[in-house]
């Protein structure tokens, strides 16, 4: 199911189309070096740890767990979960606090690079679902999965799987065993 001749980068979204939702992609953060005299690196600073990988590179199980554990209808839903919203609503209703989010992994992209940082608010999930579902129309849904993949947080100072695959097990994604996939 996953399309090899995928190579849009997410640089080549620009702007997307809607009345005040001319988003651009936030900027990630640039590592720092330290280099001694005869330039030799001595150490690279760094505040985030990204490592690009390819979703092809990335093992079934994995993907797999990610879809499950984050938005189990990703691949029959157009951007936003009408069933997950309600599902959440109804549980943060009756615990009377938030203790569900509803987002599709479509909708956590959007908020991961486009929205700029803020509280949650009705008008802010508004503006993910309908850039969401812009973001669906436009491009297939293995490329917003491996945006998402490379994007979000996954704890140590490691955005994306490629970087916590590294940070955590010293090993490239594809390399991963199921136990260390599911973790």
């Amino acid at each position: 199911m996953l399309l090899s001749g995928c190579s849009a980068g997410f640089d080549d979204i620009v702007t997307l189309r809607g009345p005040g939702l001319e988003l651009t992609p936030q900027p990630e953060a640039v590592p720092s070096t330290i280099v001694a005299a005869d330039g030799t690196l001595l150490a690279t600073l760094r505040r985030e740890y990204r490592e690009r990988v390819r979703i092809d590179e990335v093992p079934q199980v994995l993907l797999d767990a990610v879809v499950a554990a984050e938005d189990q209808r990703f691949w029959q839903h157009a951007g936003v979960d009408a069933q997950a919203v309600a599902r959440a609503a109804v549980r943060n209703l009756v615990a009377g606090e938030v203790v569900e989010g509803g987002s599709t992994i479509s909708q956590q992209l959007v908020e991961l690079r486009f929205m700029p940082p803020a509280t949650d608010t009705l008008g802010t999930k508004a503006a993910e679902a309908a850039l969401a579902l812009q973001l669906e129309e436009d491009f297939p849904k293995e490329w917003i999965l491996e945006e998402y993949l490379n994007t979000v947080y996954l704890g140590g100072g490691a955005h994306g799987v490629g970087a916590a695959a590294w940070s955590y097990f010293r090993a490239e994604p594809s390399e991963l065993s199921v136990s260390q996939a599911a973790l």
